[in-house]
């Protein structure tokens, strides 16, 4: 097993071959933004890290999951991700003179392996940073977010967890659409499964998220019956097609400066709605919009009171900017922290020490028809039956 460390806060992220303690070393800055970093926080604050490959030890607070090759696309290697901080280290040809400063380090190993050529070792850095959202534009969007809502600040909290490729964000965000989330969370399993039984060299009991030259060749009534795909598998292979034999480079299509300029590509690919638009902007670092679904309308009605007709009939874009509003250009950002919030206090524990096995209830949906029928079972007290207070709404918004 291959083990290389990742300092956190110095101005040009690279791999340390760690061996001893007095053996680091870095160039560091001023004041790096990475302060207060929590792998734990970064990870655990949205349900793409529910979604496999991904897998999060509760135990041991390590992000687990098979990453490409840059030598061979068709094959990854297993890594395990992990928080560590340590108190000295030397700074380039001399000693620090201050033994109680701590560094925060991620350990990252390769399992099943014990050498990886640098430009893998690159290219694993790169999808890494990605995922946790670490370059110095994410660097200032966490900046500026967090000065317009110092909630978010205080409880660390301003880098949304993404997949290590723009392409398997596109897709999960795709698998959201249009069903529950018990069955989003067995689709993407169903693709890692898939990708497994390709044959390709993962050193891992499971698969990669599919490439898109791995799906292209895919017919739809395949993928339909094998990972239940629905309507969704022709809308997945047309785009994995589009990349694989029309060279369509989602990266250099999405790279504008203007939000809208973004939306209004991704509308143009067939299968691509409002919902699904947004989310992957969001996925990009496009904090304006509010992804809108069901769940978004049960959110604003319980979260923030407002009548349920009233989310129903009204206009949720004018909703939306009247809450988060005050927020922008990060509004997507505030609703998320609301969102985790109400997640866990429902829950009654923080989201990274949920069991795999009761990934598929974390909805607000689901847990306000288990309350329901909670409720329903208990036969009604005498109390219960006089007449019950109205129930709260946003006087704001309950005549609109």
């Amino acid at each position: 097993m291959l083990e290389l460390w990742l300092e956190l806060g110095v101005e040009t992220l690279r791999w340390i071959n760690y061996g001893e303690e007095e053996q680091i070393s870095a160039v560091r800055r001023e004041a790096h933004s990475h302060e207060g970093f929590s792998l734990e926080k970064e990870v655990c604050n949205h349900g793409f890290f529910m979604m496999a490959p991904n897998v999060w030890n509760p135990s041991k607070k390590t992000l687990g999951r098979p990453l490409r090759l840059l030598s061979d696309p068709s094959s990854s290697v297993y890594v395990t991700i992990s928080q560590r901080r340590l108190s000295r280290y030397l700074i380039i040809g001399k000693s620090c003179t201050n033994n109680n400063m701590t560094v925060t380090f991620l350990l990252v190993r390769f399992h099943d392996t014990d050498h990886l050529s640098s430009y893998d070792r690159e290219y694993i850095l790169k999808q890494i940073v990605r995922m946790l959202r670490l370059s110095p534009q994410d660097d200032k969007d966490v900046t500026e977010f967090q000065k317009l809502h110092p909630l978010a600040k205080q409880n660390g909290f301003g880098r949304l967890f993404r997949s290590p490729t723009l392409f398997e964000d596109v897709i999960k965000s795709i698998l959201l659409c249009n069903c529950n989330w018990t069955r989003s969370l067995q689709m993407a399993e169903a693709l890692c499964g898939l990708q497994l039984e390709l044959g390709t060299r993962t050193k891992s009991k499971l698969g990669n998220f599919p490439n898109p030259e791995e799906l292209a060749d895919f017919r739809e009534s395949f993928l339909k019956q094998r990972c239940n795909l629905g309507y969704r598998a022709l809308h997945i292979i047309e785009l994995a097609m589009k990349i694989t034999y029309e060279h369509l480079d989602l990266e250099e299509m999405l790279a504008v400066e203007e939000e809208t300029t973004a939306f209004n590509k991704l509308m143009e690919l067939n299968g691509f709605g409002p919902f699904v638009c947004a989310n992957v902007l969001m996925c990009m670092g496009f904090y304006i919009r509010v992804p809108v679904d069901t769940e978004t309308r049960r959110h604003l009605s319980d979260y923030h009171s407002i009548d349920r007709n009233v989310v129903k009939t009204s206009s949720n874009d004018v909703i939306i900017e009247d809450i988060y509003g005050k927020y922008s250009p990060f509004q997507c950002l505030a609703y998320w922290f609301e969102l985790v919030d109400y997640y866990q206090k429902e829950l009654g524990l923080k989201l990274s020490e949920l069991p795999h096995s009761k990934y598929g209830s974390v909805t607000g949906t689901l847990m306000a028809k288990k309350f329901t029928s909670e409720e329903e079972s208990t036969p009604p007290t005498k109390m219960q039956k006089k007449k019950q207070p109205a129930r709260r709404s946003n006087k704001k918004w309950k005549f609109v």
